[in-house]
């Protein structure tokens, strides 16, 4: 009894802490932003950058799996630090085609001795086309940033660095893709895929969607089949058996605990997020023509979203939250949605005063609880290698 009280008190504590980072860091971001409709990086956003990468190139065990990714560079860099061995065709088949991460642990390791010199690597792999991303692909570089913070994915980017590298291509080449730029779409699939291999099925929805018009039909549609699937465990394992990229993430349908972690109320978490993301859909379609007119790919952008809602849904269970980590790359795209959302153009907002301020503090509520319920940082502990707040 007292330990679950501790528990609940340290999850407190730590939803509290790692919300209120979030907050100062959009804070100061909202203290030097500059906007303008000129496409070019500025002094704030290489700021904020910097006090991002120092953060998260800093941190000590945060993270639920920190010291994996942490010995996991080690290791490749005494394996592979001769490329040759690495760029194998024996070798690339031993690790799925996911290459990626071992190559960019021999590069740190080229670059410093420091073992934990891959954090600073993937910092600046994460964060620097993420700020890019935010400034020429969307609507207003302030919100979609702290859309990016909000919402989880910066929490994940401190926990399965390999997957939030993926999400960064993998949003370059949704770009590329709009832009018909067909030869640099292929190489950012390419790059999504080998950092995750779940990216290979993220990949085919972000071409089939392209042609699926947006409706309220096609929503409720896409809600049906995730509860169909969800009831449908067995055909699940059948088709992660039946694709050789993504079979071996049959392991963690072992139950509730994996990989050490008690994952017991994460279906609570999916849950929460599901209806989020459902509540922001469904306003989004009710303002479609606005949105039109904002963003000529409106159709594209909404159509994947909705997309991750079959997978979040499946998500919701003790063992098949693996699901919900796909809904991820789907869910992405929620930055460049509300930044049109909650953004203004000619000094004239998307929608009234009173919407806004709902949809930002539904976000920040959902980070406090996204933090303690998502399980990125398992431990609840925030450290750096100077001190450790708790």
């Amino acid at each position: 009894m007292y330990r679950y009280i501790d528990l609940m008190g340290t999850m407190f504590l730590y939803s509290m802490s790692s919300t209120a980072i979030c907050l100062m860091i959009i804070l100061l971001y909202k203290y030097v932003y500059h906007d303008t409709s000129r496409i070019r990086i500025h002094l704030d956003d290489v700021l904020i950058v910097t006090v991002l990468i120092l953060i998260t190139s800093f941190r000590y065990g945060v993270g639920s799996d920190f010291f994996r990714y942490v010995t996991n560079a080690r290791t490749y860099y005494n394996w592979y630090s001769d490329l040759h061995r690495l760029f194998n065709w024996s070798t690339i088949q031993d690790f799925g085609g996911q290459i990626g991460y071992p190559f960019i642990s021999v590069i740190s390791g080229y670059i410093s001795q420091n073992e934990y010199a891959i954090l600073w690597v993937t910092s600046v792999i994460i964060y620097v086309p993420l700020i890019w991303y935010c400034r020429k692909y969307t609507k207003n570089a302030f919100v979609s940033f702290s859309v990016y913070l909000l919402f989880g994915f910066w929490g994940m980017s401190l926990n399965v660095l390999k997957q939030a590298i993926s999400m960064i291509f993998f949003a370059y080449a949704y770009e590329k893709l709009e832009e018909k730029r067909y030869i640099i779409f292929g190489i950012f699939a390419l790059l999504t895929f080998i950092f995750h291999s779940s990216a290979i099925i993220a990949i085919a929805v972000l071409v089939v969607s392209k042609w699926i018009k947006p409706s309220k039909t096609i929503f409720w549609g896409a809600i049906g089949i995730g509860i169909f699937f969800r009831l449908s465990t067995p055909l699940i394992v059948k088709i992660l058996s039946t694709i050789s990229a993504l079979n071996k993430y049959l392991s963690y349908f072992g139950g509730e605990k994996s990989l050490h972690t008690d994952r017991t109320f994460i279906w609570l978490g999916a849950l929460i997020e599901t209806l989020v993301v459902c509540c922001i859909i469904y306003f989004a379609l009710t303002q479609i023509e606005k949105l039109r007119m904002e963003r000529k790919d409106t159709d594209h952008l909404l159509a994947i979203i909705i997309f991750g809602i079959p997978f979040s849904i499946i998500g919701i269970s003790g063992n098949l939250w693996l699901a919900n980590r796909l809904a991820k790359y789907f869910f992405f795209f929620l930055i460049p949605l509300l930044s049109v959302l909650l953004g203004k153009d000619r000094k004239k907002y998307f929608i009234d005063g009173k919407s806004r301020r709902f949809i930002w503090l539904s976000l920040i509520i959902w980070h406090m609880m996204y933090s303690v319920l998502m399980l990125d940082n398992s431990e609840f502990v925030i450290a750096t290698y100077l001190f450790q707040l708790f």
